[in-house]
């Protein structure tokens, strides 16, 4: 494609999570290129400072406003400080199964993650001795660890676990979060639990909210308080029976102009 009339699709993952996140998306339109960086590369203490730096490396040659920037569930908060860092940039704000700012509502007691989040908030030295658990579990058995996490899961989320490239992307996504990068990926979390909602009030651009009617990782009520907080237009994009994970294998990425669906 040319470079000037190249439209890219800028995919922060979740958490945990590595760049594989995106193998889970329904599908890509031929016409959009997507970049999917793992954030846990970050050697700064700011896990944003060295993503910020990423994005505008990766997009230099990109056209102002030809770029989709893609959150999904906890990579919500990333994506959406690059939006409201590089407004002229960024065309469109994607997030799908996003986790909202905890300061927007009393979400966490409906949240999953709620055990390992109390822990950013009031005991981190325990999150990173219970990361290294994790991280030894995940090397000799992955496969109860996924069962573990997914253990009050609905249909929709069961039927993924048997899906076997869904269980290589939650394998990456162990191994770069609990064995490579546990040091980064608890900084992130903590940074996750801190207040960010500031930042809402500075994205201009469209806004598209994707998010299962049955999630129990990160409550639809999320997205709809994201959908009053957002200065910019949001449009939120409920999908019926759908939950976390299975919410992003629902999402195909368009063009800018047309509709992600």
């Amino acid at each position: 494609m040319n470079a000037e009339t190249d439209e890219i699709a800028y995919f922060c993952h979740g958490m945990p999570g590595s760049e594989h996140d995106a193998r889970l998306i329904k599908t890509v339109d031929d016409r959009v290129r997507l970049i999917a960086p793992n954030l846990l590369t970050a050697s700064s203490l700011d896990p944003m400072h060295d993503l910020l730096a990423d994005f505008d490396k990766s997009t230099r040659e990109i056209a102002d406003g030809q770029i989709n920037v893609v959150g999904f569930s906890i990579g919500a908060m990333a994506a959406s400080k690059i939006a409201a860092a590089s407004p002229k940039r960024v065309g469109r704000l994607t997030l799908i199964s996003p986790a909202a700012p905890l300061s927007l509502g009393d979400f966490l007691p409906e949240m999953a993650g709620k055990p390992v989040f109390d822990l950013a908030i009031t005991r981190p030295r325990t999150l990173r001795a219970l990361t290294f658990v994790q991280g030894l579990v995940s090397a000799v058995a992955p496969g109860f660890l996924i069962k573990q996490l997914f253990a009050k899961c609905g249909p929709a989320e069961k039927k993924l676990i048997d899906n076997k490239t869904f269980q290589e992307v939650i394998r990456h996504s162990f191994a770069n979060s609990f064995r490579r990068h546990p040091a980064a990926y608890v900084r992130f979390v903590r940074s996750y639990v801190g207040d960010w909602s500031s930042v809402l009030s500075n994205i201009s651009c469209p806004i598209d909210l994707w998010h299962g009617e049955k999630d129990t990782w990160s409550p639809i009520a999320m997205s709809h308080a994201l959908q009053e907080a957002l200065a910019g237009p949001a449009q939120l994009n409920s999908i019926p029976d759908t939950e976390h994970y299975s919410t992003l294998s629902e999402v195909s990425l368009a063009p800018i102009g047309e509709k992600t669906a």
